[in-house]
C-alpha cells in the first residue's frame, strides 16, 4: 500500500488509513495532493444501458414475390376453378327410350322453359347435317352476336344462326341425339347448352366447333343447388375445332 504525505503535518501515512497517526487528519476517502482533492472511494457510477430495441426488418424481395405469387394463384387458378365447380350442372340423361331428351329440352321458342316442345320448323331446320347445309348455316351467321349479348338477353337472338368454338364440359347421347354443355372458355365461365339431332364421338374436355341456331335459354340445377340459366343452341353439327378454319375461310371467301 502506498504512503502519502498528510496535507496538514506532512508526515507519511498510508493512503488507506482512516486518519493521520500524527495529527489526526482524516485521510481515507479524501486527501489533498498538490491542493487537489482526490476521491479514493471505490464508488462506481452505473452505466446506463438502453433497453433492447427490436428493429423489424422489411420483408425481403423473395418473400414479397412469394406473397404476390400466392395472390395471383388465388385469383387466376383457385377462383376460376371454384366458379367452374360450383356451376357444374346436374343435367342427366332422360331414360325414357321413346323421348327425344336433348332436342326436346331446347326452348325453340323464346320461352325459358327447359322442357318446352320444339317448334317443328326450327327443329327440322337443323335436321339436315350435310356439308351443303352446314356451309349454308355458316353463311347466315351474324358475327356481331357475342356471348356477352347472349348472357344479357339470349331470347332476343332466338332463331339467329350462330357458331362458336368451345370445350365440352358435359355430354350425353340417347336415341340418336346429343346434349352437351360447351364452354367458350376453358374454365366453364361461358357455357352454352347444345342439343343436336346427331351422335358424336366427342367426349368431355374435347374442343369442338358448333354450328346451328340460337334458341333462347336453358335452365338446370348446379351441384350447389343453384338454378343456372345459360344460352341454348340447336346444333346442326358438332365438329372438330379444326373444322372451324375451313368453314370460316369459306365464309370470308364469300
Amino acid at each position: 500500500m502506498p504512503l502519502i504525505n498528510c496535507p496538514d503535518c506532512q508526515k507519511e501515512v498510508s493512503d488507506i488509513a482512516p486518519n493521520c497517526l500524527n495529527c489526526g487528519r482524516p485521510i481515507a476517502g479524501s486527501i489533498g495532493i498538490n491542493n487537489e482533492t482526490v476521491n479514493h472511494s471505490r464508488d462506481f457510477t452505473p452505466i446506463s444501458v438502453a433497453p433492447h430495441q427490436s428493429h423489424a426488418k422489411p420483408p425481403s424481395t423473395a418473400k414479397a414475390l412469394l406473397i404476390v405469387g400466392a395472390i395471383l394463384v388465388g385469383v387466376f387458378v383457385v377462383l376460376p376453378f371454384f366458379t367452374w365447380y360450383m356451376n357444374r350442372g346436374n343435367v342427366t340423361a332422360n331414360n325414357n327410350s321413346n323421348s327425344a331428351p336433348y332436342v326436346a329440352s331446347l326452348p325453340y321458342s323464346t320461352t325459358t322453359q327447359a322442357a318446352a316442345t320444339p317448334t317443328p320448323s326450327l327443329a327440322d331446320s337443323v335436321a339436315d347435317t350435310s356439308e351443303a347445309a352446314i356451309r349454308a348455316n355458316v353463311a347466315e351467321v351474324d358475327k356481331s352476336i357475342t356471348y356477352e349479348h347472349l348472357k344479357k338477353n339470349a331470347d332476343r337472338y332466338s332463331g339467329k344462326a350462330w357458331m362458336f368454338k368451345g370445350k365440352i364440359l358435359q355430354v350425353f347421347e340417347q336415341n340418336g341425339q346429343t346434349g352437351a354443355r360447351v364452354s367458350l372458355d376453358d374454365w366453364g365461365n361461358k357455357p352454352v347448352w347444345v342439343a343436336c339431332n346427331c351422335t358424336t364421338d366427342f367426349v368431355e374436355n374435347d374442343r369442338v366447333f358448333v354450328v346451328g341456331y340460337l334458341t333462347g335459354t336453358y335452365s338446370y340445377t348446379s351441384q350447389a343447388n343453384w338454378e343456372i340459366t345459360i344460352p341454348a343452341l340447336a346444333a346442326r353439327a358438332i365438329l372438330s375445332s379444326k373444322d372451324s378454319v375451313k368453314y370460316q375461310a369459306e365464309k370470308k371467301g364469300k
